[in-house]
């Protein structure tokens, strides 16, 4: 928060009712890094989702059939939980 590190929702894989396998705490952003959030869809069901800390975060959004979309935000804590 302000004054100290970014902390980052953080999920290896979000399942589709939210919740995280494994659960795991906040991790807190080095240097350098900023939040995201990862979801892969096909049509309009999510396949895949995780979010975390990273370097070099690049916002994306591609893909016809497959969607893959990449969000990065910094502005403050938890920002990557929806």
């Amino acid at each position: 928060g302000p004054g100290g590190a970014l902390k980052c929702y953080n999920c290896y894989r979000e399942l589709r009712n939210g919740t995280c396998v494994p659960d795991a705490p906040p991790c807190t952003a080095q240097p350098g890094e900023s939040c995201y959030r990862q979801q892969i869809f096909a049509e309009h069901v999510v396949l895949y989702s995780s979010s975390g800390c990273i370097r070099n975060c690049k916002n994306v959004q591609a893909g016809v059939y497959i969607h893959h979309i990449n969000r990065c935000c910094s502005h403050k804590d938890l920002c990557n939980l929806s």
